[in-house]
């Protein structure tokens, strides 16, 4: 492993995030860009597998759903997914030849715009719903993000110190079942430091905790999901844009599974209306 790479790499990128982050103009910029390069890394991952040729209009495609929800709405998360999906499939008939090769290319840029598009959308969906302010959707968006992140980091450098027992050795020889408890136990914490400097965006201590726990399971099984894909292809990392931890995807790859669950968690206790707890 090699530690200077991955700490520069994350001393130069974390800054950058954390900028683009404060403004709506660089929001939607960061999305944009975010967007096309996971879903341009992954296409090229399945074209190991299966040749599909991403295009320019592949990519401007994978757009639809995270521009989409954030100018019409979270609820236009589904319309835009089928329209995207119609759009596919009408250019995989036009395309149909009989060796099955459209049909192939078409399910494989599906599975693109569910992992990457509608997967970011509810990060978007997560910043517009939950917080009646836009510091406070960028709060709750840093919130899963530094708790998604410690939790991924943590659980690398803790299994790699201490780690023993392997967790996936077919999926990923490197992690281990201690660096996944650490990561949970990181996650939790950053989650709680969240709310000891004074963001009470989860009503109570309880709640932040267990969104904290929440994100260390899913971020695990995020990251473990992708590590999946990338054994099917028979490659290491998904990219080079980050020397040392490889692609944007293998960066990302734990939040495309914990903003949605943490949008789902939190609406399961917090009102629609003023954030109040629905629980008694």
């Amino acid at each position: 492993m090699d530690l200077r790479k991955r700490l520069v790499s994350s001393a130069i990128a974390l800054p950058v995030a954390l900028y683009m982050l404060q403004y709506i103009t660089t929001k939607l910029l960061f999305l944009c860009l975010a967007t096309i390069q996971l879903k341009k890394e992954l296409l090229n991952l399945l074209s190991r597998i299966e040749p599909t040729n991403p295009s320019i209009l592949d990519l401007l495609l994978s757009l639809v759903t995270p521009l989409g929800s954030y100018w019409w709405g979270p609820s236009a998360m589904s319309m835009l997914f089928v329209a995207t999906a119609g759009i596919e499939s009408l250019r995989a008939m036009i395309a149909w030849t009989p060796s099955g090769a459209s049909l192939r290319r078409v399910l494989a840029v599906m599975f693109g715009h569910v992992y990457v598009d509608v997967m970011l959308a509810h990060a978007v969906a997560l910043h517009e719903t939950f917080c009646s302010s836009q510091t406070q959707g960028t709060l709750i968006v840093l919130f899963v993000m530094c708790s998604t992140i410690a939790g991924d980091n943590g659980g690398l450098f803790l299994g790699y110190m201490f780690g023993k027992r392997r967790l996936a050795p077919a999926l990923s020889p490197s992690k281990s079942i201690e660096g996944a408890l650490g990561g949970m136990l990181l996650s939790t914490g950053c989650a709680m430091l969240f709310w000891v400097v004074g963001w009470k965006g989860l009503s109570t201590w309880r709640l932040t905790s267990g969104c904290g726990v929440m994100i260390g399971i899913v971020g695990c099984l995020g990251d473990l999901f992708e590590s999946w894909i990338k054994r099917c292809c028979g490659v290491k990392d998904a990219g080079n844009l980050f020397p040392g931890w490889g692609g944007l995807l293998d960066r990302a790859d734990s939040l495309l599974f914990t903003f949605p669950s943490t949008l789902y968690f939190v609406t399961m206790f917090l009102s629609e209306n003023n954030r109040q707890l629905c629980l008694p």
